[in-house]
């Protein structure tokens, strides 16, 4: 008697498995673990800038690739599954993933500029054209890096190169490239 029960509990378990179907929203962050994740990346860009304003590098790995952010936001142009996280979530699950890559990055920026002066190591203040190398070379690695996220995330797709956060990258990255030959060229 016991074997039947046990064999008609496992026929029941098998078919109810078989015929249940998952969504693809229940895999991905919902908007509060988003917004959840951003505050998390910002606690540790904070504390990664009192300490030393390098290692707000690998805080923004942290803060982007560790918190799956950058996961979601690459899944989120994927043709096949964008378009299944748009019938599930709505459209404005993309505003939300797509602002909370852009504050983490203008995040990291401004403690940079922070960090630059009042962090424990910024009794150390080089000239001001060393200074503007390494602000190019910190927004060079911040670019480095979404761009890494993008191509090698799960669902990247052409779009994800003209997406708000990849354009912030870049326009961060072109003003500091300014700002440095304005610099140089007010000097000579």
């Amino acid at each position: 008697m016991k074997s039947r029960n046990s064999l008609w509990l496992c026929t029941i378990l098998w078919l109810t498995a078989a015929t249940a179907s998952a969504g693809v929203m229940d895999k991905e962050l919902s908007i509060t673990e988003i917004w959840q994740a951003v505050l998390w990346a910002l606690l540790i860009c904070v504390l990664a800038g009192a300490v030393w304003r390098w290692v707000l590098v690998p805080s923004f790995v942290c803060g982007v690739g560790v918190t799956n952010l950058g996961f979601t936001w690459t899944e989120w142009f994927h043709p096949s599954l964008g378009a299944a996280m748009r019938t599930e979530a709505g459209a404005s699950y993309g505003y939300h993933i797509q602002a909370a890559i852009i504050i983490v990055t203008l995040a990291h920026m401004m403690v940079w500029f922070v960090a630059s002066r009042f962090s424990l190591t910024a009794w150390f203040r080089p000239s001001t054209a060393l200074y503007n190398i390494k602000l190019i070379a910190f927004t060079a690695l911040l670019c480095i890096i979404l761009v890494l996220e993008a191509a090698g995330g799960f669902g990247a797709a052409a779009r994800i190169w003209l997406s708000p956060p990849m354009l912030v990258a870049a326009g961060l990255l072109t003003a500091s490239v300014i700002a440095y030959w304005r610099r140089t060229s007010l000097n000579t």
